[in-house]
């Protein structure tokens, strides 16, 4: 077989080739490594080639064996003639070796004159393999025509990942031309080489452990008030987007779904073992802020107007005592780990809100590699949102949920020096977008995927593997120090299913009324105290945890507006009835969306476009129509959704209408008023107004054979 070359000619003045190489079965495992190659020890003796899978979506390059880590293959820039700026230009792949059945994306980024990379024309492309065997070598074509920015003075070109593969074998591309139309071929001519990738860096394994040398010297100040002899340890753990089949404890209702419904999550569901699972856990809202607000109020998120994204804004109610200001004050040290959402104004954060500790991100989402790129409000990926350590910016971390773990264990071993219980609010942003997670947790999936390649619920699902084992590892260090029967465990989620995870046959999803977006799991588990293998069919709502944990810390008296049901009595073997009430939930007073739930009836006014349901979620590009409805169910036989009873029981359906009407007089209205929304646009304004200043950040992937278009390649840029 030939060497791996990767020629790019540049047909200008006839076609100028330069050889940039690219891994194949030439070069022998820890041989040595071709010029254009870097890794982040600098010690080229100790690279080796990565091996492909079997089958499965992966990419290919070299590995760095004493940091273990991934390097892709990134052309240096390329100079654009004149000619070409503003024009089109056409990327030719000609030859794919060793590829039958397989695909290799290849990406390309314009740089301006500053040489950041440009979102403005940046693409990528895949090219198929032939299906003639592996010995054939055959090559098929691809041809991408791009357009070139008026701003463009360069470009990248990179190979990114490949997949699909049926038999282990390297991979490269020979024949890369890049055409630019109407030059004069007579005078321009440009050349290409290769460079060491200074950005696309990323874990394929390691050995994962608590990593105290990442975490920042702080000090606990042990609290002035005594907490109470019978006080306990709480903490408590919130999943990101997580569906009710996201936890093997919660069986699939419709087990027809098949692949991608079976994971298995065995420390969460040990949880459930020592403790009880409740089957009609529900999230206070069908997203994430608006159920986080209710958590640390203690009450419905409608009676303040917290009624979605835009109102994390806004300045939270001053007269509302924040769950953690409730616990300190009865003698808890506390700490939070991870997403926020609800506050990033003076007064509002973390810290300001009661909690001793604080190691995560303000905004609603973030990269799950690099510490910086965050979001706000209306700018979903951007360089001053990073994760912060108390109040300063986190410069370097490895996967983000690993490290949320050990920032929590740290805490604790902290908190166990002083007398006082602790609190840990450990605030996962798994499995939230951006899905990303290491090729150690990934590469299972792509084997079963086999050549269809990766799809986003296997990432997901990955995700959710490498969550339940950082749940393994902090119960383990609960069991090591003789911690668990002095400490309440509660594991939930904000809101039903995302698009890329599982409701387990549930209709709807994040964003809808139906029990897909607000059914959520919830597990409780107090070692010794609530008795083991329990399962409660009674409706909960998250917002009750805000008495609950009261409950566990001996508080007796709640602050104000304070509402909700403290389940220990119920859950611990005394028999303390459940009271009947009506849970709510609304998108503000608006009386757009809304659902009320009484005993086994549910009253919901929804979109019931049925291409939502659909598993996989594969919706349309096209816009979907909406059809709301008012509709009546009876859960306990048809937990689906799939039998409107309105017609047959009118009068059920008016009593609850009437409950629900009432509910939204007393709905407060929206804090995201007229001068919040003015306030936020005008901000938005200025960033765009001011590139340079809030240049917008570009996600990296989390794991080889997952590419995300040509972005990846400016990682690393400061």
């Amino acid at each position: 077989m030939k060497h791996g070359i990767f020629l790019l000619g540049l047909l200008v003045a006839g076609v100028v080739q330069a050889e940039i190489f690219w891994p194949n079965s030439d070069f022998e495992q820890g041989g040595e490594v071709p010029s254009g190659y870097t890794t982040p020890s600098g010690d080229l003796s100790m690279t080796r080639w990565a091996e492909p899978a079997a089958s499965g979506s992966h990419s290919l390059g070299i590995v760095d064996t004493k940091t273990d880590t991934f390097a892709k293959w990134v052309s240096d820039r390329v100079v654009l003639p004149q000619s070409a700026i503003g024009k089109t230009i056409q990327i030719k792949c000609k030859e794919l070796f060793n590829m039958a059945d397989g695909y290799a994306r290849v990406s390309v980024t314009f740089h301006d004159s500053s040489g950041k990379g440009m979102k403005d024309g940046a693409t990528h492309f895949k090219m198929e393999g032939a299906s003639e065997g592996w010995d054939s070598e055959k090559f098929t074509e691809a041809t991408q025509t791009v357009n070139v920015p008026p701003q463009a003075v360069s470009m990248r070109i990179a190979l990114v990942s490949a997949g699909g593969m049926k038999a282990t074998g390297e991979v490269y591309i020979d024949d890369l031309e890049v055409i630019y139309e109407g030059s004069d071929v007579a005078t321009e001519r440009s050349e290409v080489k290769a460079e060491s990738p200074k950005t696309p860096l990323q874990s394929l394994s390691r050995e994962y452990k608590a990593r105290p040398s990442t975490v920042r010297d702080y000090q606990l100040h042990q609290p002035e008030i005594n907490a109470s002899a019978k006080a306990v340890n709480i903490i408590f753990i919130l999943a990101d987007d997580m569906g009710w089949g996201d936890i093997s404890c919660y069986p699939t209702l419709k087990p027809e779904d098949g692949f991608g419904s079976d994971i298995q999550t065995p420390r969460i569901d040990s949880l459930a073992k020592r403790g009880v699972r409740f089957t009609n856990g529900y999230a206070d809202h069908m997203v994430c802020a608006p159920t986080r607000a209710a958590i640390m109020s203690g009450r419905s998120q409608a009676f303040f107007g917290f009624d979605g994204f835009a109102e994390a804004e806004a300045d939270f109610p001053d007269d509302i005592v924040m769950l953690p200001k409730a616990l300190k004050k009865a003698g808890y040290v506390t700490g939070m780990m991870g997403k926020w959402h609800i506050g990033e104004g003076d007064g509002d954060r973390p810290l300001d809100q009661g909690f001793d500790r604080f190691y995560g991100f303000l905004g609603g989402q973030h990269d799950f590699f690099d510490p910086r790129n965050g979001s706000h409000f209306g700018v979903p990926h951007c360089y001053d949102a990073p994760v912060l350590d108390q109040e300063t910016p986190v410069k370097k971390m490895d996967y983000l949920t690993d490290e949320l773990t050990d920032q929590a264990m740290d805490f604790i071993g902290k908190a166990e020096q002083g007398d006082a219980p602790f609190f840990v609010y450990l605030a996962y942003n798994t499995p939230h977008a951006p899905l990303q997670v290491p090729w150690k947790w990934l590469e299972k999936y792509a084997d079963k995927r086999g050549e269809l390649g990766v799809h986003s619920r296997d990432i997901s699902m990955a995700m959710i593997d490498n969550l339940d084992w950082n749940v393994g590892r902090l119960l383990d260090y609960l069991e090591e120090r003789k911690l668990m029967e002095d400490t309440l465990i509660v594991f939930a989620s904000d809101n039903g299913a995302s698009q890329q995870c599982y409701t387990g046959g549930l209709k709807g999803r994040k964003g809808f009324f139906f029990e897909g977006g607000i059914r959520v799991p919830l597990i409780a588990c107090w070692s010794g105290t609530i008795p083991p293998g329990q399962v409660c069919d009674e409706p909960v709502v998250t917002h009750d945890l805000y008495k609950t944990f009261l409950g566990a810390a001996n508080v007796k008296n709640a602050p104000q507006g304070v509402q909700g049901v403290n389940w220990l009595p119920r859950i611990a073997g005394t028999e303390t009835p459940w009271p009947q009430r009506q849970l709510f939930w609304t998108i503000g007073n608006k009386n757009v969306k809304w659902a009320v739930r009484d005993q086994k009836w549910k009253l919901v006014n929804d979109d019931a476009c049925k291409e939502y349901q659909a598993w996989p979620r594969e919706e349309s590009r096209n816009k979907l129509k909406s059809v709301f409805k008012t509709q009546l169910f009876d859960l306990n036989a048809d937990p689906m959704e799939t039998t409107d009873l309105s017609a047959q029981y009118p009068e059920v359906a008016q009593r609850l209408q009437t409950a629900m009407d009432a509910f939204h007089k007393e709905c407060a209205p929206s804090l995201a008023t007229s001068d919040v929304k003015s306030k936020i646009k005008e901000k938005l304004r200025v960033r765009k107004d001011n590139p340079e200043k809030y240049p917008e950040a570009y996600r990296i992937d989390g794991a080889p054979g997952h590419e995300r278009g040509p972005h990846e390649i400016v990682f690393g840029a400061e």
